[in-house]
């Protein structure tokens, strides 16, 4: 059954909106995505910047609870 001109028209009309359609959600997926990702981004720069601030100051983990029982542990100065 062949497809008359008006029907075609409409057909190619109503595909052309469902793609308009979708590339505006696209869009907006993407556009949301920035903030997301410099927000991540801040964190990790923050999150790196905070540990060698505290490597550089100084500050190390605690030895494992065994390690030189026999002597006095020194007093903490932070």
């Amino acid at each position: 059954m062949a497809m008359t001109v008006i029907e075609t028209s409409r057909r190619l009309g109503r595909a052309e909106r469902k793609v308009l359609r979708l590339q505006r959600r696209l869009w907006l997926a993407q556009l949301a995505m920035w903030p997301t990702a410099l927000a991540v981004a801040a964190a990790l720069l923050a999150g790196t910047v905070w540990v060698l601030r505290r490597r550089s100051a100084g500050h190390r983990p605690d030895p494992s609870p065994d390690a030189g029982l026999d002597q006095p542990s020194p007093a903490r100065t932070w």
